[in-house]
């Protein structure tokens, strides 16, 4: 059913991963063109990954989906937190200024 155990540990993985986020993907021409993972955890969205195919990258893809969630999660009441690694750090920040986080 599941191969070997490392395969059934990350099956098990993913489906709770799958469970316990929400996933926005952007899609241009009918095909994926970026997305962004996210969770609530008391009241507050945290973005904890988000990708843009290459040949996507710099045409505004991570923008409007961030800008799409925070206005979403806003208008319930929710506090909106992004998690940047350090390699991506500075192009978040520039996006997240963009859209008025401090």
């Amino acid at each position: 059913m599941f191969g070997d155990s490392r395969t059934a540990y990350s099956d098990l993985s993913a489906k709770k991963f799958a469970a316990e986020n929400h996933f926005y993907i952007m899609l241009e021409d009918n095909f994926p063109a970026g997305y962004i993972c996210a969770n609530v955890s008391e009241n507050i969205l945290n973005v904890n990954y988000s990708y843009t195919v290459t040949e996507k990258r710099r045409q505004g893809i991570f923008t409007a989906l961030l800008k799409h969630l925070t206005e979403l999660y806003k208008s319930f009441g929710i506090f909106v937190q992004i998690h940047a690694h350090q390699e991506n750090f500075h192009s978040i920040v520039k996006v997240c200024k963009s859209l008025g986080f401090s």
